[in-house]
């Protein structure tokens, strides 16, 4: 079984806090927001990575790196 909180917490570690963001809003939000439910079945295991994946209705979840700016 995927240990999706643990992936979750180290994306937010890895791609958030050490990129510079400090904004506790966001920090929170994302230790909070379940990624991998909002992609299909194959993408699940990516939902935490750095890079954008297809969600319903032809839209995009997007990669960390809009936060930055």
């Amino acid at each position: 079984m995927i240990d999706y909180l643990s992936l979750r917490n180290k994306m937010v570690e890895e791609q958030v806090i050490k990129k510079g963001i400090n904004n506790h809003d966001i920090i929170n939000a994302m230790r909070k927001i379940p990624r991998h439910l909002f992609v299909s079945e194959p993408h699940t295991i990516r939902a935490y990575g750095d890079y954008s994946l297809p969600i319903q209705e032809n839209q995009t979840i997007l990669n960390l790196l809009w936060l930055q700016k």
